[in-house]
């Protein structure tokens, strides 16, 4: 990992009714003494009584006249459309939903990721935005405040900013790949920004004293994420180490960082370096990062718990075996980096490095089985080997 990036801004009571016949006195021809409800009902309905149905009486036989009157047609249905337009019953009560055949059904809904509007499984509310904001996409977003940038020019100003070596090559990325709206913008932020004292890649203090300017820049003007709350996944972590291993500079870095990360997981990045670096720890030294950069390191690769304990396993021997299995017949370095990317988990990977680095600074030779590791460095071979 690069210790350093340029910002990157693109950067949700059961009640049994008892019958005397097969047919209540309301014409249903079904055995009801089993229907109860409330949620641990056992998936019976829990709508309405049928006395709520509106079939008090039977529908009259229409005169020849009326042959096409429509009839509502609710046999056996308690809920949903009765093919008039009209409803059968009332609506099912909260936690069930009215399937295909007119029934009431419990229903779990899935919220993951939305902040507002319904969920997509059930229908159900995810939660609402507050007065002054619309939810767009499961997303809260601010009403009144556009994005004025697209991901694709602030990813092209970005790339080509970061080869420049002066400010005139600098201005000429800026009014090249920006357009004027995104430029206004920009410049807006940048102010804001700077008259608040935010530091480079400080989101808290842009979220804080800048949320309408950051909106207009790179869109989604709702809460920050809590502290701690992971912005990247495990794939795109991976896609981006596979892409940088292979590179030789800035450029092709900058280039695997735009492609392969997220617009959140490149904030979140960027984050965690410039609190690295603040820091002074040194590349994959994870005690350093555990306890000066915690939130950032969650934000990154998950897991905002307490730091383990020193010497708390991280490996499990299933991964380090495929890792073996698979590093085994590699004959270069980018081979070795895919086998480890692909089958360590993100803490066994920070462990795994731990160790390496640990085993370096005590001098130990490459491919040492353990006799020098183990006892220079106790706590990094039991994160990894147990």
């Amino acid at each position: 990992m690069r210790s350093k990036l340029i910002l990157v801004l693109v950067m949700t009571a059961v009640v049994a009714l008892g019958c005397e016949s097969d047919e209540d006195e309301n014409g249903f021809p079904w055995d009801r003494t089993d229907v109860s409800y409330g949620p641990d009902s056992g998936g019976h309905h829990p709508g309405p009584a049928p006395d709520a149905l509106g079939q008090d009486t039977p529908p009259a036989t229409p005169d020849a006249g009326e042959s096409d009157a429509c009839v509502p047609d609710c046999l056996g249905r308690v809920c949903g459309p009765d093919g008039c337009g009209g409803e059968c019953g009332l609506p099912c009560q909260e936690g069930y939903i009215c399937n295909d055949d007119g029934m009431c059904v419990s229903c779990t809904p899935d919220c993951e990721g939305l902040d507002c509007g319904p969920d997509p499984i059930c229908g159900f509310s995810c939660g609402d935005c507050p007065p002054d904001a619309e939810c767009i996409g499961g997303e809260c977003v601010s009403e009144g405040v556009a994005r004025q940038c697209t991901d694709a020019e602030l990813i092209a100003f970005e790339n080509c900013a970061d080869l420049c070596q002066d400010q005139a090559c600098l201005q000429n990325c800026f009014s090249t790949h920006l357009s004027p709206d995104c430029q206004t913008a920009y410049n807006a932020f940048a102010a804001c920004a700077q008259a608040a004292g935010c530091g480079d890649n400080d989101m808290a203090c842009f979220q804080a004293n800048c949320p309408d300017e950051l909106a207009a820049l790179i869109g989604g003007s709702g809460p920050a994420p809590e502290p701690g709350e992971r912005q990247c996944t495990d794939a795109e972590l991976n896609a981006f180490d596979n892409c940088a291993d292979l590179c030789q500079d800035q450029a092709c870095l900058q280039n695997c960082f735009s492609t392969h990360l997220s617009p959140d997981c490149q904030t979140a990045y960027n984050a965690f370096a410039a609190c690295a670096q603040a820091a002074g720890c040194g590349d994959n030294d994870m005690a350093c990062f555990q306890a000066n950069c915690p939130d950032e390191l969650a934000a990154l690769i998950g897991g905002s718990g307490p730091a383990p304990d020193p010497g708390e396993r991280q490996c499990n021997d299933s991964e380090l075996m495929a890792f073996n299995n698979c590093a085994q017949p590699c004959e270069d370095q980018p081979c070795l980096q895919n086998c480890f990317s692909t089958h360590l988990s993100p803490t066994c990977q920070a462990a795994y490095n731990a160790l390496g680095s640990c085993a370096q600074n005590a001098g130990c030779p490459a491919g040492d089985d353990g006799t020098c590791a183990q006892p220079a460095c106790p706590d990094e071979w039991a994160a990894v080997f147990g």
